[in-house]
């Protein structure tokens, strides 16, 4: 009797163990010789902590891969040409600055870039003739060129991007200036 009590009380703290302290489990089931190696392994597995540890590693791998994409999405010179409809020289990030997030994740970020060489008079006469062009979104005030967009939410998107998703796009230089200012985020 006093051995069957004894071994209840094993599985018992062998449970216990299990739900708070599994690695403690596995040691407990292996001194007292309760259960195989495999099971005690697969059951290790999925115990409620190691369950905890995947899905923390799962949301961070999920934030991980966010603040990616968020980061690099307009640093590729195809893809603003293919919003703004301009082609651009080749340029190098100088600095980038992440918005604040809200609870609803919507963000506004920015970049810096500077072009590898001065724009040329053929880009800024493409760019006067976008702007003659009413629905360009291009515009210019005194010296400065700007470009703004917004799509998402019945606003249809630029070529290369998705109509389901809430983005706005900006980007901002001077004439004569190796520096433009590429604003972005969700809406």
């Amino acid at each position: 009797m006093k051995n069957i009590l004894f071994k209840i009380l094993q599985w018992i703290i062998s449970l216990i163990s299990w739900l708070t302290l599994s690695p403690l489990f596995y040691y407990l089931t292996w001194k007292w010789k309760l259960i195989g190696k495999k099971l005690r392994v697969t059951l290790l597995l999925i115990s409620p902590i190691f369950l905890m540890i995947y899905i923390v590693l799962f949301v961070l791998g999920l934030y991980a891969y966010d603040s990616y994409q968020r980061k690099y999405r307009f640093t590729n010179k195809d893809t603003i040409e293919k919003i703004t409809g301009v082609k651009y020289p080749n340029f190098k990030i100088v600095e980038y600055t992440k918005g604040r997030t809200s609870f609803q994740g919507d963000y506004n970020d920015q970049l810096i870039i500077e072009f590898k060489e001065t724009p040329s008079a053929a880009f800024y006469q493409k760019l006067d003739s976008l702007i003659a062009v009413e629905q360009s979104d291009w515009s210019k005030r005194d010296n400065v060129y700007s470009y703004s967009k917004m799509w998402g939410n019945g606003l249809p998107a630029p070529k290369g991007e998705d109509n389901e998703e809430d983005m706005t796009f900006s980007i901002e230089f001077e004439k004569g200036s190796k520096k433009a200012i590429i604003g972005y985020g969700t809406w």
